[in-house]
């Protein structure tokens, strides 16, 4: 819970052209799921924008490890 919140208050504060604005975050009370909520994409998530797209997977871990390190 505390990586979560780490992690969402990280991306609350990101702003970047590359990067969706948090809309909300959320837990299910029967669950306890948790979950961040950003706008939709055309190409979907990460996972499915990379099966789908010729991407370099190591630029794209080393440009959101440096994001990370400058914030």
């Amino acid at each position: 819970m505390q990586e979560f919140c780490k992690e969402s208050v990280l991306w609350m504060h990101t702003s970047h052209p590359n990067v969706l604005e948090l809309i909300a975050v959320n837990i299910d009370p029967q669950t306890g799921a948790l979950s961040m909520i950003s706008e939709l994409m055309d190409n979907g998530n990460i996972m499915d924008y990379i099966r789908v797209k010729e991407v370099n997977r190591i630029s794209l871990v080393r440009d959101s490890c440096l994001h990370h390190s400058v914030n």
